[in-house]
């Protein structure tokens, strides 16, 4: 498959009123199960339950494998059926049997900067965010927006996207996975705590305009993840992700299924390089920045040159004016010496 994708490769979206009601409905749904597990569970990653899998510098990645479907509901706080009916002609999968992640940790930066360095609203912005990622996101696109942010709430935003991720080792043993997914941001304030959390939600989704590819290099996965962000006196960032995911293609199979141990430190080592997204923001603010300091030099530049021929201005603007014979003519005579009439 040639990447990246052409602009117009999904076919565009409208939703009704009864779609847009739903996806929100499910966001909130979602939103309000992980507040719960944030709320209930932050602090309880060291259980028996939980196995560590990964450690850099203030960051912590646990691991829990399938459990019974009593223990993972009571994790979870709610059915995926339930979600399920309220996405309607947009079925979820079940994740209650899937293998379940959480990283624990704080990372330099603010709010802001999480949430500016991670958002994303085309292919190009996403290959730019995974430059500095390192998270092996090779393109997205952003299939329809529902919410969009304002000025009271600049990070907000709902929208379902898809994004391919490039397989290990090069794609030789194992294939490239893509997911489609609706993915949420914004900011909250914890039902227990009343702190304010910063929020990333992103839960795959079966959308009609984005099926799965025929062509057999890309498989798709599937993910379930809600990250909860709070800013810390010191400068840094509290870090929380929890979810599921399913790389999807079965098991072990060469060429297509992603054995398991691949498959989570692929996505361990994707949860690291959250670590980075403040480059990103920076990076952003810096281009944003030189674009409009651009712009205002162009601005500048015209105000500087003359209304006439165009030419860069090096003193004010002389007029002479001098009566022609009858005519009784203005001759106008720029800085540079050319003449509107002679």
């Amino acid at each position: 498959m040639q990447l990246p994708l052409p602009a117009d490769f999904f076919v565009p979206v409208r939703l009704s009123a009864a779609e847009v009601h739903d996806l929100q409905g499910v966001q909130a749904h979602l939103l309000s199960v992980y507040l719960t597990s944030y709320d209930t569970h932050s602090n309880d990653a060291q259980s028996s339950n939980w196995k560590l899998v990964g450690q850099r510098a203030h960051v912590k990645i646990y691991s829990q494998r399938p459990t019974t479907k009593k223990k993972r509901k009571k994790l979870f706080g709610s059915k995926p059926e339930d979600v399920t009916d309220q996405l309607r002609g947009y079925r979820c999968a079940n994740e209650r049997d899937l293998p379940a992640l959480r990283l624990i940790g704080s990372v330099d930066g603010t709010l802001e900067d999480v949430l500016y360095g991670a958002m994303w609203r085309s292919g190009r912005e996403r290959a730019a965010r995974a430059h500095f990622t390192a998270d092996g996101v090779a393109d997205g696109a952003v299939l329809c927006t529902v919410d969009t942010p304002s000025s009271t709430d600049p990070f907000r935003s709902l929208s379902v996207k898809w994004a391919l991720k490039r397989a290990p080792h090069g794609g030789l043993v194992v294939k490239d996975r893509d997911f489609c997914y609706l993915a949420a941001a914004g900011v909250v304030r914890s039902p227990r705590t009343g702190v304010k959390l910063s929020y990333r939600l992103r839960h795959s989704i079966t959308f009609p305009s984005c099926p799965p590819f025929q062509n057999h290099s890309v498989v798709r996965g599937q993910i379930f993840l809600c990250s909860f962000f709070r800013q810390l006196r010191n400068g840094r960032v509290e870090v929380f992700h929890e979810g599921t995911y399913n790389v999807g293609g079965g098991t072990g199979t060469i060429g297509l299924g992603l054995p398991m141990s691949i498959a989570e430190k692929s996505l361990v080592e994707t949860l690291f390089s959250f670590e980075s997204v403040r480059a990103c923001a920076l990076a952003k603010k810096l281009a944003r920045t030189v674009k409009e300091n651009k712009a205002v030099q162009e601005s500048l530049d015209g105000e500087r040159r003359c209304g006439m021929c165009l030419r860069y201005l090096c003193n004010a603007l002389q007029t002479a004016v001098r009566s022609m014979s009858r005519l009784d003519m203005l001759t106008v005579q720029c800085a540079t010496g050319n003449s509107a009439l002679e």
